[in-house]
């Protein structure tokens, strides 16, 4: 499976065209953010107008391992 990865480590001023230029042909897109709400996820879709496939949230102040955001998306695309 391919995939590809943006980390943004700054939101603003938001990076519209990198983001848009990401997202161009992509069949699914998922945010992983460690938060309850899917910030990030409303904030794409409100600066691009392009909105994720998913969400994988955690939010329970621990860090997200590799095998969380494999089982999360596995859940998620099936």
């Amino acid at each position: 499976m391919d995939v590809n990865l943006l980390h943004l480590s700054e939101i603003w001023p938001f990076p519209a065209k990198t983001v848009c230029a990401l997202l161009d042909g992509v069949k699914q897109s998922f945010v992983v953010e460690n938060n309850a709400t899917g910030q990030l996820a409303r904030l794409i879709q409100s600066e691009t107008g392009r909105r994720v496939t998913g969400n994988i949230l955690k939010f329970d102040g621990r860090p997200f391992t590799p095998a969380l955001i494999i089982e999360e998306f596995k859940r998620e695309v099936s």
